[in-house]
């Protein structure tokens, strides 16, 4: 709702606080949840298995919810918009391996 009256990047810009947020409380639940030991391998492979189920979900969500190809999905995710919230989810997937 946001993107059409401010710009798809000031929307974005916008929003990764908020998301970014959410995402170190639910890592931290996530860890504690499931008890993953405290090792640094232990933890990066979680953060990388949480990144790969979030990217799959977006390209499915890209697909069947709006109608892409994988295609019309990757090119996208080229945009500037697109790349910042690549950015963040990168950044949460190390949000495993920096909370102790």
């Amino acid at each position: 709702m946001t993107a059409p009256a401010i710009g798809e990047i000031w929307a974005t810009l916008a929003e990764l606080p908020v998301i970014l947020a959410a995402s170190w409380v639910a890592c931290g639940w996530t860890i504690a949840r499931f008890q993953v030991p405290r090792s640094s391998g232990a933890r990066a492979g979680m953060g990388l298995l949480a990144l790969l189920f979030l990217l799959f979900a977006e390209m499915l969500l890209g697909v069947v919810g709006f109608g892409r190809t994988v295609e019309m999905q990757l090119a996208a995710n080229l945009k500037t918009g697109p790349i910042l919230g690549l950015l963040a989810q990168i950044a949460f997937a190390c949000f495993h391996v920096v909370q102790r």
